[in-house]
């Protein structure tokens, strides 16, 4: 039991040191642009649970992740980025019960991204890109294995979808394919055209 905890212990702080370094980019990009749809008028059901008191907020959010049986240290992460840095959107990782890679959770106004460790994604894609994002000591050479690693993992995530629409018939298929050409102009929406816009300030 000793050995056991001694594991969950020492993961608990790589975690913390990984969430600690790892680039805020995406936060910040997503956050503006959620900003600017909400300014025309683009609501979604997050924003209901908006506290405008940022005590309150800070608050509510401890109670509901406590409630949820969260860690203290992705406590604290959410708390660093939903509060003090106040985006509206935060990425973060838990084990995820069923077959979701990833799941979409409104905290207090925003929304947080789980990404579920317990699925093959996220060992061959985000853990993977992780790594490149937060290791400042990583060679060319296994960046570049991990750049190759990560990009065939995630043209398999599309290959998988597109398997799914193919095998789809009828109003599934249809459904399938709208909601491919909406995630399309949502993403067409968030990922900024100019190359500078991807550099940290």
């Amino acid at each position: 039991m000793a050995i056991i905890r001694d594991q969950l212990e020492r993961s608990s702080l790589v975690k913390k040191k990984t969430r600690r370094t790892r680039h805020k980019l995406a936060e910040e990009i997503a956050s503006q642009k959620i900003k600017e749809r909400r300014e025309k008028g683009h609501t979604g059901k997050s924003q209901r649970g908006t506290i405008e008191d940022i005590e309150k907020r800070r608050e509510a959010l401890r109670k509901q992740l406590k409630d949820e049986g969260l860690d203290e240290a992705l406590a604290e992460h959410l708390e660093d980025l939903l509060i003090t840095s106040e985006f509206g959107i935060a990425f973060a990782e838990k084990p995820i019960d069923g077959d979701a890679f990833f799941s979409v959770e409104a905290k207090v106004g925003s929304l947080v991204v789980f990404l579920n460790e317990n699925h093959p994604a996220f060992k061959h894609l985000f853990a993977v890109i992780d790594k490149i994002d937060t290791d400042e000591e990583i060679s060319k050479e296994d960046m570049r294995k991990k750049v190759i690693h990560a990009s065939a993992a995630l043209k398999l995530v599309m290959a998988s979808w597109a398997m799914y629409e193919d095998e789809a018939v009828g109003e599934d298929h249809r459904n399938l394919v709208k909601a491919r050409r909406t995630w399309g102009r949502y993403a067409d929406e968030f990922l900024p055209t100019d190359d500078d816009e991807y550099e940290e300030g």
